[in-house]
This record gives structure tokens, sequence and C-alpha cells, in this order.
């Protein structure tokens, strides 16, 4: 597995590399305004390495291929590769995407992993905005260009030079091309670079067939930027509210009251959503006589319990909508943790198989002891900051005249730097959810350190997305 930046590719390099990533060198070495970029190759010896005997097999069942999509998640990164582990998880996905639709051409395993191909990162300090260009195929008069902006705005003069731009970048390459262009804010300077081009095959058919929309075909092709590692947990509430390009949902089961509507709302959700996680969080129900709440609270009301495992498995067991896991609410101590784990597990309800058990971690103990929780096992963590703030800091954010406490989240950053190490280390997924994920300290901590979701209000689902593109470091596809 290799790094190569673009200005050290060779010309025997165009086979491994393909000529779309061959010619953007060229126009690199002839000085145009290309992004910096480095292509990293993918694992080919490791992947084959994971199948071990398997290798040569063209029958691998359903069970078999999750492993193999599993390990390669877990696939560590190089040590001499100096790259942020976000970058390298979303690398990983990828090539298990393309794995897989390789696999889908009735292609062999071992065909299918020679079939990755490398894959660009580009650099950029704050892209601002983004889109394609190319030159309009009308042979019969004069060539006009045009640019399509699928983020941010243009000024005219920013147009202008984009315009020029893309003639003088067609006049170098042989073939017809779409250029995918960003702007780069570098402190007060905007510059436009080129971070991908597209040989197009389509500009024929096009002079024949006038009602085919050039920019309709090149849309149906463009894959979004930027890739955002994260994945976008919506937190369900009361409502039927769902969206489609979700890759989760946190079922609040506290926020639905009534029995029946919690079954339907959960199974609507796993239904529309057949290829994303959805996690229905046993309910965090507060007795404010008692002074109890969460897990304690579910232990102490028989009735109550029962309600949530009553939901849970006629969704998941009826139903058999198997992308349903559960989470347990408001753990106060380990002890409290294992005795919910043995009821759940005399319902029927175990960690096996595609079943994960999910722990929300709300108070400082569950970081403290988080070497005991380990031991007593769980496949995921909910990070509920803003819980974890407050007790932390001794302070409600939801007190107006305490609210600049919010703002203060060095604190909370510092004691959850170990502990997010060490469930990485164990291969426990972390997603986080809050307000504080508003603060862009915390979302920056959070990016960098590689969380594999965040849980967001439907409503704050788009502006999160672009704070995220922002902050993290671009790969562009």
């Amino acid at each position: 597995m290799n790094i190569l930046p673009i200005k050290f590719i060779h010309p025997s390099d165009k086979h491994l590399i393909g000529s779309d990533l061959f010619n953007l060198s060229k126009l690199y070495h002839l000085g145009f305004p290309v992004a910096e970029i480095i292509i990293i190759y993918p694992p080919k010896s490791e992947i084959k390495h994971l199948l071990n005997h398997n290798i040569y097999s063209n029958n691998l069942n359903r069970d078999h291929l999750e492993k193999l999509w599993e390990k390669m998640e877990n696939l560590v990164l190089p040590e001499d590769f100096n790259l942020k582990i976000n970058i390298w998880k979303e690398l990983i996905n990828t090539w298990i995407n393309e794995f897989k639709k390789e696999l889908a051409k009735n292609k062999t395993l071992i065909g299918s992993i020679d079939s990755l191909r490398p894959q660009a990162i580009v650099f950029a300090e704050k892209v601002v905005a983004k889109g394609r260009a190319y030159i309009k195929p009308h042979p019969e008069i004069k060539k006009d260009s045009e640019i399509l902006i699928d983020h941010g705005i243009l000024t005219p003069k920013q147009l202008k030079e984009l315009d020029k731009l893309v003639f003088e970048l067609e006049e170098k390459l042989i073939f017809p091309h779409i250029y995918y262009w960003i702007l780069d804010q570098e402190e007060n300077t905007y510059k436009l670079k080129i971070y991908k081009i597209k040989e197009s095959h389509i500009f024929d058919d096009l002079q024949v067939k006038d009602e085919i929309s050039l920019s309709t075909l090149i849309k149906n092709d463009q894959i979004d930027l930027p890739k955002i590692h994260l994945k976008f947990f919506f937190e369900q509430e009361d409502n039927f509210s769902i969206d489609g390009n979700a890759q989760g949902v946190i079922f609040n089961s506290e926020n639905i009251k009534d029995v029946e509507r919690k079954i339907v709302l959960l199974s609507e959700l796993a239904t529309s959503l057949k290829h994303a996680e959805i996690i229905f969080k046993l309910g965090d129900y507060i007795d404010t006589k008692l002074g109890i709440r969460g897990t304690f609270r579910l232990i102490d009301s028989i009735s109550l319990l029962k309600k949530e495992i009553d939901v849970f498995n006629f969704v998941r067991n009826k139903k058999r909508l198997f992308n349903v896991s559960v989470a347990i609410p408001y753990v106060r101590s380990v002890d409290e943790f294992l005795e919910m784990k043995r009821d759940l597990a005399v319902a029927g309800i175990s960690r096996k198989g595609s079943l994960k058990f999910w722990l929300e971690i709300a108070v400082p103990e569950n970081l403290i002891n988080l070497e005991d929780y380990l031991t007593a096992g769980f496949d995921g963590a909910i990070i509920n900051l803003d819980f974890l703030a407050e007790n932390l800091g001794g302070f409600s954010l939801s007190e107006e005249e305490l609210s600049g406490y919010k703002s203060n989240s060095k604190y909370l950053v510092e004691f959850l730097k170990s502990p997010i190490k060490l469930m990485q280390k164990n291969k426990i997924k972390i997603i986080t959810k809050g307000s504080l994920i508003q603060n862009s300290d915390v979302l920056k901590f959070l990016i960098d350190v590689g969380v594999y979701g965040i849980g967001v209000n439907l409503n704050k689902m788009e502006a999160l997305k672009e704070e995220v593109f922002f902050h993290q470091p671009k790969i562009l596809t």
C-alpha cells in the first residue's frame, strides 16, 4: 500500500491510477491551479490476507461477507502513514463500497479486490464553494462554457476567471473533460482550484439527442462532496418525519408515551431506512419524587421495563426488522448496567449477531470506570455531551444566566480524550449527542478524534453537515 503525491506521478503510473488522475497531474506540472493531492493505493494484500483460505471461493454467504466488511473497517492505519484516523476510515469505507459493487457484477473475490482503485485526498484550507465546469459541445457555433455551482457562490470576477481557466485546460487535453473545482479560502484570499477531472464520452450523443440535458447527465453521475466521515443519526421525536438520507436514528423511547404509536413509528423507521442503524434507546423516565431515572427507574419498575421490551421484541423479532439495536439509558454504575443486561437476557434480548448493545454515557462515573464497563460488554457508546458537561461543571445548560459556561468546553474535551481513545482501541463505536455538538471547539475535537457518528435533531441536520464540512479535512472524490 503506497502514497503518491500528485507532483511525483510518472507516466508509468498511468495504468495504476487511471487516465483522469494522470491527466490531472499533467495539468499540475503545466502550472495550472490544481489542488494539492495525494493518491492512496488500496490495501489489496491486506484484504487478501483477511480472506485467508476463502480467497478462491466464489460462494461466500452473507455472514462471511459481513465479517469481511467488519474486518476491513478495522484495518489499522499503517504507522508510516501520516493521516488522521477519520480520513483513513473514509478511505476504507470507500473501498468497501467499491468492493461490494464489483462483487455485484458477479466478479470473483480476487477480481473484485484487484479492481479496487486508488483514492485521491485533496488538501484545502476552507472550501467555500464547489462545482463543475465544462465546454458545451456546439461545433456549429462558438464554443461556450457551462459552470455549475453545487455549493456556495462565485463573484462575477471569479466566474470570469473560471470561464477562462476551463478553456485553457481544454486546450491542453485531447478529449473533452468535466472539471471539478473548489473555491478555497486561504486566510483573506480566495483561490479557484481544480481537484478532479473526468473524461466525457457523452458529447456526440448530445449533439443528436437535443432533449437530453448535459447538466442532468453530469448531475446523475456526480458523487456529492464533501464526503463526510461522520455518520449522522437523527434523534426521533414524537412525529413521523423521516430523512431518507439519514445514516442512522436514535429512537428516544421516553419521547413517545403511547406504546402502540411507539411500535408503529419504530417499525416505520426501520422499514423506510433498511440500510440505516436504528438504535432503540430504552426510555429515560424520571421519577421526580424518588429522584431516580434511566436504567435504575426501569429496573425499579417491572411494568415500565416490560413495555419497553415488548416494543423492541415486536419490532425486531416479530416484524423481523434486524437493523434495530438497543441502547441502555442513563446508567450510574456497572452493577446497574449488569442488572439491566440480565433483565434483557431473560426477555431474550442479548448481544449476538446483528443485535448490538449501546451504552448511554451520561455521568462521569461511566468514563472513570470505563474498563469495568468494557469488561461487562457493550458494542457502542452514545455520549450525552450535555449531561456530562452539567455533571462535570456543576451547572445546568437550561439556565440562561449560566449560559456562559456552555462556551467553555476545554474541561469536557480534556475529560473525553483518554476514554475515547480507550474505546476506539477496543473497537467500540462512538456516537455523541447534545447541544454542545454545535460548539465549534467540541465539534472540531470530535472530528479530529474520528468518532463514529453524531446525533442531531432533524431540523438541524443540514446546518450541522455544513459545519462539519468546514471543520474536517476534505476528501473529495
